[in-house]
């Protein structure tokens, strides 16, 4: 007998699901697609687009028990309250936005067509999750991704790009990943302790901040500067977490830098690009910044060897714009007139509107103008080089470019070079007078190259000191990083938009530098302006390697102060000086002046850029042979003209070429032994050694000293003024003995004189040698010298000090007592003089220019008084 067997499709049964296997331990959901029933919560917080729900936490850490649940039916958004504990059914999802501009968002896990809602009960509280230092839970402080450690640059590497955290949907890793951190708590209801604002509120208000947790790179404004970690990648400050704003309907503050909060509760949701903490109602501010930036205290001076400069992009300047006056307020107030300012967005004549005109030379008068009113030191010249019209990149019409304000008092353009035009390739040369110059003055580099397409061209000018010191600048304005990716985006490494394009022009720029050091290895050279690029992205500056050096690392600057630029969650550093080798070794000074950046609200920033300032002492001089470069700091000038070979230790150089305004061989000088190239060295001392003789090596060479612009005068001598045999230092250092004197007139304030001759003036305008001099014993007394006269019979006298004047050197060969500055008090040998100066040694390695009367003729090889003779 047969039977009939139906075989009926039984539904498996509805289990119920936990938050926490909804979400997983990877950042993808592991029920993702699949509808689930009887998933339990309490909400805690509604959205106008859903509500959030929490659950039991498990023991794994890596699983959130939050889960945001979307729903665009608003019957279904209130049929629930925040506190009712409620079961129900959805499809498990991942969502970002369908738009292509947001493919590199991160996928947010969500329920989606929620169904089968029952309230469980309802006046249920939440507890927050307290973040913060252990045991508490605390974000990670360094790295976004293990996906970023592709490269030796982290998340900032080149390529980029490499994969996506969705794709290879990792498991995370919370203790170690800020991503995952933040992933391991999408949709639980956090609060953040004593919160510190990192940067301005942007245009949605929202804002980014950090807890009282363990961070790294705070500054000392309470924002979070760009640095490098312990392991030597660069550090995200993952720590940090962006508000969004207020789900209950209420505005966030204003923001600034360093504004204090008390503690802000929301949930953690990935949208945007970003991990946020959404707060329940806007929060309250505990403290806010007292005081905006002071000014520099790099401030311009007076002395010739002093040099200052700025670096600023004035954020599309134009003669009609609002920030006229609070740009040259800043200048004139803050930055302290520099000397040499890099302008960055000067725009054309007519601003923004695109008519065709491309010169700038209103705008930049204007500025120059209003500095002038604004309390400026002097009124400032100003040169450019004009641009194609909308082919420079920036604001359609405004035709940004970069451009120079100095103050011809101190500095001026090299004569000779015409300016160039907008197509002109400039190029480093060697000039009809022997020194190195450019074939423009100024002039764009290489502007023809497709690296430079939509972007601002560099401009190099050659200057020159009013003691005839030369030196060259580039002024630069990389391609700006608009449209670059969320750094806490899917594609990791992040996203870095035109970062191969801004390789390419700091490139160009290497070259230029390259070839301008070959010309002159010993050429002082400062590139500086907007590289829209972290020096952290090591990438991109590699061919500035061993070329050209930060000048924030030669000052020695606090990494966590190196920041001119406010953007997202970190205080970060997009304006850079780089300077070459000779400028490197020797003492430099920078300031970042954060005039904008330390506003106390978003308002009150005359550009979203930070201006530097720089000191530099030109040290040395040995006429029109230098070459400096400028930027903000001491230096010296080194040669200019090629060197052919030491003569004599110390050192003595034979120049290349000939003197076109003699047709002679230039002639031997003395240069300082930092200043010689290696392989001058090297040669000379192997010669030295061949030859049987001593090879001289100084120690630590001392630097070239500034010329010591010291001139004696006859009121110098009066009554008025201290005399300058009363200078302690002078006594102290015990070199008086030797020193040529110049009697005067009798001094009527004189009294009783000691000693073998008495002095009324009988021997007035003759010469003599100091053999002491006698120390008064208080301010009643007289100080005595006794001299030795150079005549015939030797005559010696003792004479108050008052009628004594000092004699300088007359030729070379001979030594002086130098009287005044830096080194008074030492010994010095003259070399060679011109144009009433002279060019004297200290020991083997330390050279400078003086003025005649800065030096007292000293004989140095007195024993007794029989050596003083005619």
């Amino acid at each position: 007998m047969w039977s009939l067997l139906c075989l009926v499709s039984i539904p498996p049964l509805a289990i119920a699901v936990k938050i926490t296997d909804i979400q997983g331990p990877a950042f993808l959901s592991p029920l993702l697609g699949q509808t689930v029933h009887d998933v339990t919560g309490t909400v805690t917080a509604k959205s106008s687009t859903g509500f959030y729900i929490q659950g039991e936490p498990s023991s794994d850490i890596r699983e959130s028990y939050g889960l945001f649940v979307f729903s665009d039916s608003s019957s279904v958004r209130n049929s629930v309250s925040t506190g009712d504990s409620i079961s129900l059914s959805g499809v498990v999802s991942e969502f970002r936005p369908s738009s292509s501009d947001d493919q590199t968002f991160l996928l947010g896990t969500e329920l989606e067509s929620p169904t089968n809602i029952k309230i469980l009960s309802t006046g249920n509280t939440v507890a927050p999750l307290l973040l913060g230092p252990s045991p508490r839970r605390s974000p990670p402080t360094q790295q976004f991704s293990a996906l970023d450690l592709v490269g030796p640059d982290g998340w900032l590497s080149v390529p980029n790009n490499q994969s996506r955290v969705d794709t290879v949907n990792a498991t995370v890793q919370p203790d170690e990943f800020g991503l995952d951190f933040w992933s391991s708590l999408e949709g639980v209801l956090v609060t953040v302790p004593s919160p510190t604002a990192t940067d301005f509120e942007n245009s949605f208000g929202e804002f980014w901040v950090y807890g009282d947790w363990p961070i790294t790179g705070q500054n000392s404004r309470g924002g979070i500067t760009l640095t490098f970690g312990p392991d030597g990648f660069p550090d995200g400050n993952p720590e940090t977490v962006i508000i969004g704003s207020p789900l209950d309907g209420t505005d966030n503050p204003s923001i600034s830098v360093g504004k204090k909060f008390k503690d802000i509760t929301g949930v953690v949701q990935q949208q945007f690009g970003f991990f946020y903490v959404i707060p329940l109602t806007a929060p309250s501010v505990t403290s806010s910044p007292s005081t905006t930036a002071p000014p520099t205290t790099l401030t311009h001076s007076t002395d010739a060897c002093v040099i200052t400069i700025g670096d600023y992009n004035v954020d599309n300047f134009a003669p009609n714009s609002t920030t006229v006056p609070q740009v040259a307020d800043q200048i004139a107030n803050f930055l302290k007139t520099p000397d040499l300012i890099f302008l960055q967005e000067i725009q054309d004549n007519s601003g923004p509107t695109d008519d065709g005109v491309v010169a700038a030379d209103v705008t930049l008068q204007t500025l120059a103008n209003a500095i002038t009113a604004a309390g400026g030191s002097f009124a400032y010249n100003f040169t450019e080089v004009i641009s194609v019209n909308d082919q420079d990149g920036g604001e359609i019409g405004g035709n940004i470019r970069p451009a120079y304000l100095f103050n011809k008092d101190k500095v001026t353009l090299v004569e000779g070079p015409p300016v160039g035009g907008p197509l002109d390739g400039n190029q480093p040369v060697i000039g009809a007078d022997g020194k190195l110059t450019l074939t423009f003055n100024p002039g764009r580099i290489d502007p023809n190259n497709t690296v430079w397409d939509n972007a601002r061209k560099p401009i190099a000018a050659a200057w020159q000191t009013t003691d005839g010191n030369r030196f060259f600048t580039i002024n630069l304005h990389d391609t700006a990083k608009s449209g670059g990716e969320p750094s806490q985006g899917d594609p990791r490494p992040p996203i870095n938009t035109d970062v191969t394009k801004r390789a390419g022009q700091v490139q160009v720029i290497a070259t230029f530098a390259q070839a301008l050091l070959a010309l002159d290895p010993g050429a002082s050279l400062i590139v500086a302006g907007d590289y829209n690029e972290f020096v952290q992205t090591r990438s991109v500056f590699a061919p500035f390697n061993n070329i050209l050096f930060e000048v924030d690392e030669i000052a020695n600057i606090s990494i966590v102060e190196r920041y001119t630029y406010v953007f997202d969650n970190e205080n970060e550093q997009l304006d850079h000086i780089f300077v070459s080798k000779a400028v490197s070794e020797r003492e430099v000074e920078v300031e970042h002046v954060h005039v904008n950046n330390w506003s106390l609200q978003l308002s009150d920033r005359a550009s979203d850029h930070d201006p530097s300032v720089a000191r530099l002492r030109g040290d040395t001089s040995l006429a029109s042979s230098f070459t400096v470069l400028a930027v903000i700091f001491l230096f010296f000038f080194p040669m200019s003209t090629p060197a052919l070979e030491i003569l004599e230790e110390g050192y003595l150089i034979q120049w290349v070429g000939q003197d076109p305004s003699t047709g002679q061989p230039f002639k031997p000088s003395w240069v300082c032994k930092g200043d010689c190239a290696e392989e001058l060295v090297d040669a000379w001392e192997a010669k030295r050694k061949y030859q049987g003789g001593p090879v001289v090596r100084s120690g630590v060479d001392q630097p070239c000293g500034c010329a010591e612009t010291y001139t004696w005068t006859a009121q110098q001598h009066s009554e008025s003024s201290g005399h300058w045999l009363e200078d302690n230092e002078l006594i102290k250092s015990k070199t008086l003995r030797g020193v040529y004197v110049e009697l005067r007139e009798s001094d009527p304030r004189s009294r009783n004189h000691v000693g073998s001759g008495r002095y009324e003036g009988a021997y007035k305008n003759q010469q003599g040698v100091i053999l002491s001099i006698l120390l008064a014993d208080n301010a009643a007394h007289e100080m005595i010298a006794r001299v030795k006269l150079l005549d015939a019979q030797g005559t010696m006298i003792s004479v108050p000090i008052y009628v004594l004047s000092p004699v300088p050197p007359s030729e070379p060969g001979q030594h002086g007592l130098i009287l005044k500055g830096r080194h008074r008090g030492s010994v010095a040998k003259v070399r060679e003089g011109y144009e009433g100066r002279w060019f004297v040694s200290i020991g083997k390695s330390l050279h400078f220019e003086t003025a005649y009367e800065s030096l007292a003729r000293i004989m140095v090889d007195i024993e007794n008084e029989e050596n003083v003779r005619l």
